[in-house]
């Protein structure tokens, strides 16, 4: 390995230090400083599985390493200021939990319907739903409108899309709060439904970011549930890590395997699996070849037009996408959301919005640990979808992502408080006489 591919993983380990003093502070592996430099200590390696020399990379990664510092020093501000969250048993609230399961069962309904209106545009059938062929002639139809300027989403499929990114918050929050089988199979449901609906329409980030929303929700309802004494321990954190990079970098490739893969009689120019594969891994690289040429003369700043790119078009803020670079063992036009952020905010800007984040992040750990309010866990999860998508761009840049968060958090301002204490559970001696009756299986 060139001594430059020493020098990359050296800045790896530093951020994989970082990591380690955020747990050390908070006790948890998923506090947000912790987790959102573990995000990167373990994405920055994959680039020297493609690439020969990483020297024209370095640049780039310092400035990730410096950004993880940044929220790292925000957060230990945070914890410094508020009170350690006490000792407690707390169990799901069975009230938000009956509202919650009748609350997920409608993105699913919505899902599916939209899924049935795309094959008969195509003159498929719902029962077509399970060939990969028509999965395929369905995924390419809509991309080749999207890429000749020819896709039009009417506001009723912009609407379903939000029903389903928050149908997948709601499906990752209800399977933690639950231990029933038909709500877990309720809740992948949520999941399974948006990822299809993404792969209809051949786009890989929406599958990414339904994905790291329903990632998001679930943690967000195990840190309220945790003992914060005993943190969250390695082990847990291994098995989430596991199903994450097969939740989302595994099914938003799969997006893409749908949308290039040819069959026999199909026409389209074949896409190299080598291609495919690399495809979620040329993020980083094109951001380390970005700052390395641009970084320190960037644009902007363009106060938030990149970070809410189709908000901020709302108003008249038009900016077009980035240009394509060639990574060799890839192409790419996502640059991670720290272009977007030095853009938006110039350089030292951008290094102090991430240690505001790191503080804001730690302000709504330690609420949803101890409980405090309603919504906590629902700012909690935003700040876990922020750092689960950062090595693509910013999920926030899309209406209908931005709406299904608002509406998310505004549901948790009128559902029941989401956990109570372990002695203000309901016991089979002293039942609650509002608990809902057992519903038939679905």
């Amino acid at each position: 390995m060139p001594s430059s591919g020493f020098l990359l993983l050296g800045i790896a380990f530093a951020i994989w230090i970082v990591a380690l003093l955020a747990r050390i502070q908070d006790r948890s592996w998923v506090s947000p400083a912790s987790l959102f430099a573990l995000v990167w200590a373990a994405y920055i390696p994959t680039l020297l599985l493609f690439i020969p020399d990483a020297q024209p990379y370095l640049a780039g990664m310092l400035w990730i390493l410096a950004s993880m510092t940044a929220v790292w020093i925000g957060s230990a501000v945070a914890a410094a200021l508020i009170p350690p969250a006490g000792t407690r048993a707390v169990v799901p609230s069975p009230r938000f939990v009956n509202v919650l399961r009748k609350l997920t069962r409608w993105p699913i309904v919505i899902g599916l319907a939209d899924a049935g209106w795309l094959f008969a545009q195509r003159g498929f059938s719902l029962r077509d739903l399970f060939s990969f062929s028509a999965l395929m002639l369905v995924s390419a139809a809509n991309r080749g409108e999207q890429y000749a300027g020819e896709a039009d989403t009417p506001v009723l499929e912009r609407l379903a899309f939000t029903a389903m990114y928050l149908g997948a918050m709601y499906g990752g929050t209800l399977f933690r709060l639950s231990d029933r089988r038909r709500d877990k199979v309720l809740a992948m449901g949520t999941l399974l439904v948006v990822i299809l609906i993404n792969t209809l329409h051949g786009s890989r980030f929406g599958s990414l970011y339904g994905g790291a929303f329903w990632l998001s929700a679930y943690l967000a309802a195990h840190v309220a549930l945790a003992d914060p004494e005993r943190g969250v321990g390695a082990g847990f954190l291994l098995r989430f890590a596991m199903a994450g990079v097969m939740i989302v970098f595994a099914f938003s490739t799969l997006t893409m395997v749908v949308r290039y893969t040819v069959f026999a009689g199909d026409t389209t120019h074949p896409v190299a699996w080598s291609y495919m594969l690399a495809d979620p891994f040329g993020f980083v690289g094109a951001f380390g070849i970005w700052f390395g040429q641009s970084g320190f003369h960037a644009d902007g700043p363009l106060w938030g037009a990149r970070v809410f790119r189709r908000i901020a078009g709302l108003w008249g803020k038009n900016y077009p996408l980035y240009g394509v670079v060639d990574l060799g063992f890839s192409t790419s036009n996502v640059y991670t959301v720290f272009r977007e952020l030095i853009e938006d905010f110039t350089l030292y800007g951008s290094i102090a919005l991430l240690a505001l984040f790191g503080f804001a992040g730690r302000l709504a750990f330690g609420a949803a640990m101890r409980n405090d309010s309603r919504t906590s866990i629902a700012w909690l999860a935003i700040v876990y979808m922020f750092a689960f998508t950062s090595v693509a761009s910013s999920a926030f840049g899309y209406t209908t992502l931005t709406l299904a968060t608002l509406l998310f958090v505004a549901t948790f301002v009128v559902l029941p408080q989401l956990a109570t204490t372990a002695s203000e559970a309901p016991t089979i001696e002293e039942p609650i006489a509002s608990a809902p009756e057992p519903e038939p299986s679905i």
